[in-house]
């Protein structure tokens, strides 16, 4: 797994090329595991626990995440994160 890779399924999952549950999946442990004490993105590997494409109550749907992930992505390449 490496950052190329993390961009690469962000930018996927942004433009909806790859809405999957696998992807968003794949997203989230490498979040959560490089960036253990960074809130921002602890905060979207949240929204990533509660996502599913189609939404539902209590749960992000590919629109809401694709914002959610937009914002993150430019937080990761220009924060220096």
């Amino acid at each position: 797994m490496d950052d190329n890779e993390l961009i690469f399924r962000m930018e996927n999952l942004i433009n909806g090329s790859d809405i999957s549950i696998e992807n968003a999946n794949y997203i989230e442990s490498y979040l959560d595991e490089s960036y253990p004490d960074d809130d921002v993105i602890q905060d979207f590997v949240t929204c990533l626990a509660l996502y599913t494409p189609g939404g539902g109550e209590f749960l992000y749907d590919k629109d809401q995440i694709a914002k959610e992930a937009k914002y993150v992505l430019n937080y990761i390449l220009h924060s220096g994160v």
